[in-house]
């Protein structure tokens, strides 16, 4: 269910950058994925068409893409994989671009705020 930053470019694959927009304004991947804000993720729209080959999620270090994976293995999205380590692990194969200026502690609020406001969107489709 994983892959390494540096595997990615070995296939042709749809990145999807789960991260909030605040964190993604701060540090980002140049052009390489898609945004996609956990929080603003419709499950049942990207079930009805969902990207063509792999599906790599992204987000600060692991925690909310493997927490997505499940939930679209359990849904019968297949080719689904969790970029290991997150974008810090990334910094080492691909360019970077932001002001890298948040704190720690910040990228934790805005993890936890994305993940609850994912839950509350999804109750209904856990059932």
């Amino acid at each position: 269910m994983f892959i390494t930053a540096q595997d990615i470019g070995n296939e042709k694959a749809t990145i999807i950058d789960i991260r909030s927009r605040k964190e993604q304004d701060n540090m980002s991947l140049d052009a390489v994925c898609t945004s996609l804000p956990l929080e603003e993720l419709d499950l049942t729209e990207f079930i009805k068409s969902p990207p063509e080959g792999p599906i790599y999620i992204l987000c600060h270090s692991g925690g909310r893409a493997t927490m997505l994976a499940d939930f679209l293995q359990q849904l019968n999205i297949p080719n689904v994989k969790v970029i290991e380590g997150g974008i810090k692990a990334c910094e080492k194969c691909f360019e970077i671009k932001g002001p890298r200026n948040l704190s720690a502690t910040d990228i934790h609020l805005y993890a936890e705020e994305s993940i609850q406001a994912f839950m509350k969107n999804h109750e209904d489709e856990e059932d």
